[in-house]
């Protein structure tokens, strides 16, 4: 049994999860050109981004019939496109 069965019973799972994922050096550069003090998770290593980006690549490869990695690199209305589209494909929209 995974961690999100332990946490969330199974008529509680979603009926999708998207997951956006955008380059590492993308993901760099919108979180510097945030106003404002990068906050502690946003102050991390790249090492540390690739680490996590990894991880919810492998949740989302673990469950196929749940979850959606969705491109995120572009602009926020070609990432919204790829959004609806994703859940279009899934019969979810």
């Amino acid at each position: 049994m995974s961690l999100d069965e332990l946490v969330v019973a199974q008529e509680g799972q979603p009926d999708c999860v998207l997951i956006l994922e955008c380059s590492l050096e993308e993901a760099s550069k919108r979180m510097s050109s945030r106003p404002g003090e990068a906050d502690s998770f946003e102050q991390r290593d790249l090492g540390f981004h690739a680490q996590v980006q990894s991880r919810y690549r492998r949740y989302a490869e673990a469950r196929p019939q749940c979850a959606a990695l969705v491109d995120a690199d572009g602009s926020p209305d070609q990432v919204e496109e790829r959004l609806l589209q994703t859940l279009r494909d899934r019969n979810l929209l």
